[in-house]
């Protein structure tokens, strides 16, 4: 195991998800959607637009797969926050 992995670990839930939130930046699919939010005029995005993205970038992905991937994961780190009942992603500071 990794040094940063014993950090994880033995860190309190808060401390785990800003280690999180900063690795997960650092990854393609969770950038994207940051950059498309950054983007937006409103700050959300549907969550129909990300999809059709992910069908672009990785073909041979499923991208409903991989979309509740993202918010599952992007919800726990605090990296930004998705609404099921609008479908929409949105900023932490946006109420949705």
């Amino acid at each position: 195991m990794t040094a940063e992995g014993r950090r994880f670990l033995a860190a309190d839930i808060n401390t785990r998800k800003q280690l999180l939130h900063a690795r997960l930046r650092e990854i393609f699919v969770f950038d994207l959607v940051d950059q498309m939010l950054q983007r937006s005029p409103n700050g959300e995005v549907e969550d129909e637009m990300v999809l059709s993205q992910l069908a672009l970038r990785f073909p041979h992905e499923r991208p409903n797969r991989v979309l509740q991937t993202i918010v599952a994961w992007a919800r726990y780190a605090e990296l930004f926050r998705y609404s099921s009942t609008r479908k929409v992603f949105y900023g932490l500071k946006q109420q949705g």
